[in-house]
């Protein structure tokens, strides 16, 4: 997909109640409409979602489950977020793959295409792959909170915003990728910082290889690393 033809992004983000889809919950679900042509935020949502279980996440996220029972049920705001995931060229998250697992599969079905802000190699970024707040700070965008959906949405929004390359480099994320890996030893810790300091990480859940680093990226930028990788394909079993 070209950059011409990825305009309207929803930067979506949820809080959780732990970091297993299986067994934790959604405790709250963020979402903003961002036009890149106009380069703004165009609509912006959030809502905390009622759980069945305890908010074993309340530490980091603040958000109490009697706080997130007194809301109800979504009722009004589904209408909202189900507008804005079918107008939205792609779903924007940073660490895609943890927020897609937890999206609900009732929007999942309306759009599923989704692009990782944690994959794309940003020019003012210290090192590739760094967390959401990291990254702010790289463009030099104020954090004072965190950690709650829509605050997160707005620091990603924020970050679009003032990179100029943004819809380029998001639109380069639709194209084909392959899994790019690499293996040490347990005692080759220059390696290894080397590997992390390119964006890879470790023994990836989503990963087709098991006890590798790797990181997803574009064939072509899997050459240019500096070291050697093995590359998969992003579907392989």
């Amino acid at each position: 997909m070209s950059s011409c033809s990825l305009d309207l992004i929803c930067l979506l983000d949820v809080e959780t109640t732990g970091i297993n889809p299986t067994t934790n919950e959604v405790i709250e679900l963020g979402c903003i409409l961002f036009s890149l042509s106009h380069n703004c935020v165009l609509q912006q949502v959030s809502t905390l979602v009622p759980i069945e279980g305890n908010n074993t996440a309340r530490s980091i996220n603040g958000i109490s489950r009697n706080a997130a029972n007194s809301i109800g049920m979504l009722g009004a705001f589904e209408g909202v977020f189900e507008e804005l995931f079918i107008g939205a060229d792609a779903l924007v998250a940073h660490n895609a793959f943890f927020d897609r697992s937890f999206t609900p599969e009732w929007l999942r079905a309306i759009n599923d295409t989704w692009i990782d802000t944690r994959s794309v190699t940003w020019p003012r970024a210290n090192r590739q792959g760094c967390n959401l707040v990291e990254l702010a700070l790289c463009y030099d965008i104020p954090v004072w909170s965190n950690h709650r959906a829509l605050k997160d949405c707005q620091l990603l929004a924020h970050i679009v915003e003032r990179e100029p390359m943004a819809a380029q480099l998001l639109a380069k994320e639709l194209g084909p990728k392959v899994w790019a890996t690499w293996r040490s030893t347990p005692d080759d810790k220059q390696g290894q910082q080397m590997v992390k300091a390119a964006g890879f990480r470790w023994n990836r859940p989503e990963c087709p290889a098991s006890r590798v680093w790797s990181r997803l990226m574009h064939p072509d930028d899997a050459t240019g690393l500096g070291f050697e990788v093995v590359t998969m394909e992003v579907n392989a079993a």
